[in-house]
């Protein structure tokens, strides 16, 4: 390390073709090291990293070369001034030796939070690719820390008259999740989140942006309110429950058959005695009937298969919520309960298919592969919680 450089070495048991692939993609990027990219990688072309606290860097690719080398502009948020990074990629013996090089860091004091932020950055970032390249298993994912409660809602005026906490801000506490940190503290459903290791919260973004400084397996003091009563708690931050995805395509698709069909019957026990009528009626101007939330189902559905479309192409989909015109158009085509569902069960049937039949090279690429396993299967519990809503927009309260 030279006084305007950072350097850093790694070993990976990954070919140098998935290196440069990590550095050349937008959902190579967001594999390992951030939330969202847009690259064009080719001399000149542009490159947008973007993390969830905000943080983001630009730059433009100065040089590319395949399996072997690139370098680009790097200008991150708080940066004095542009700098350069280097990746060379040395292919040894079943593996790759990776040096990126961080170049041209000014030495006035103006630079030392960059360096230092820079610096933790890589090193934290490159352990986390080597952990995606040779197991598939993101450290951010399995290492993100969890306070274990099933719900938390930020705390309003008629909720602090009610749990009578002498506060007005902060988190209320849903249902303490049994073996997680929080119950193990002594959490309680309604205490009300005041505090998280010294920082104060008074909304759900504070909360997110203190979580996001730890990691699973810290233990951090917290405070709450419980009625009257100011409590100072420790709690030992959990680490959230990754199952290992399936070997095969094929094995992904049979576990998301397995998942979904129990969703449904669930899904379906919702209309049992429900007139048409019933599940046509909106209970306010601005909801959902049941109906619709159906055909946002469905929507979904379909949205999967772009997702997956663009993740074989290496690219990001963007979710966004569906547009009214989506979900009145599916109601006019389909418009009862029993068309929706099939329509519903023929669209999951496809997925299954699409699965099933995804290329060899990408199920082999252990990190694409794992992470859009766990997406895949992350989707049922989506299904599980609009039950809810549908039971709500029926009248039913079981």
């Amino acid at each position: 390390m030279s006084s305007s450089n950072l350097v850093f070495e790694k070993v990976i048991k990954s070919s140098p073709a998935d290196v440069f692939r990590a550095f050349t993609t937008p959902l190579g990027y967001q594999e390992w090291l951030c939330w969202h990219a847009s690259v064009m990688p080719h001399p000149g072309g542009p490159l947008h990293l973007v993390w969830a606290n905000s943080y983001f860097t630009s730059g433009y690719y100065l040089e590319l070369i395949p399996a072997q080398k690139v370098t680009f502009t790097w200008f991150g948020k708080g940066d004095p001034a542009p700098t350069t990074v280097e990746v060379v990629m040395r292919e040894e013996i079943g593996q790759t030796r990776v040096i990126l090089t961080h170049r041209d860091l000014g030495s006035g004091s103006e630079w030392n939070p960059s360096r230092e932020e820079i610096s933790r950055g890589w090193e934290r970032n490159l352990e986390n690719l080597v952990s995606v390249l040779e197991t598939g298993r993101d450290l951010r994912q399995i290492n993100r820390p969890m306070l274990g409660i099933s719900d938390i809602n930020e705390l309003d005026s008629v909720t602090a008259s009610k749990l009578g906490v002498p506060v007005q801000a902060g988190l209320v506490v849903g249902t303490p999740l049994d073996g997680f940190g929080a119950m193990l503290a002594g959490m309680k459903k309604g205490d009300v989140l005041v505090e998280l290791a010294g920082v104060p919260i008074n909304h759900y973004a504070a909360f997110h942006t203190e979580m996001q400084k730890h990691t699973a397996g810290e233990t951090v003091p917290v405070v709450v309110y419980r009625g009257t009563e100011k409590l100072s708690l420790s709690v030992s931050l959990s680490h959230p429950p990754i199952p290992e995805p399936p070997a095969t395509a094929v094995d992904l698709a049979n576990a998301l058959r397995a998942q979904t069909r129990q969703a449904d019957m669930e899904l379906e026990k919702c209309f049992d005695g429900v007139s048409e009528e019933q599940a046509a009626w909106a209970p306010a101007p601005g909801e959902w009937s049941a109906l619709e939330v159906l055909a946002h189902l469905i929507q979904v559905e379909r949205d999967l298969h772009t997702v997956i479309q663009t993740t074989l192409a290496d690219q990001i989909y963007e979710w966004t919520d569906n547009a009214p015109a989506r979900i009145s158009g599916t109601v006019s085509i389909y418009p009862t309960v029993p068309a929706l569902i099939e329509v519903l069960k023929q669209t999951e049937d496809e997925t299954y298919a699409i699965v099933a039949d995804l290329p060899d090279q990408f199920v082999q690429r252990k990190a694409s592969f794992w992470s859009f396993a766990q997406m895949m299967l992350s989707i049922t519990s989506h299904t599980i919680s609009h039950i809810a809503q549908i039971r709500s927009a029926l009248g039913k309260t079981e």
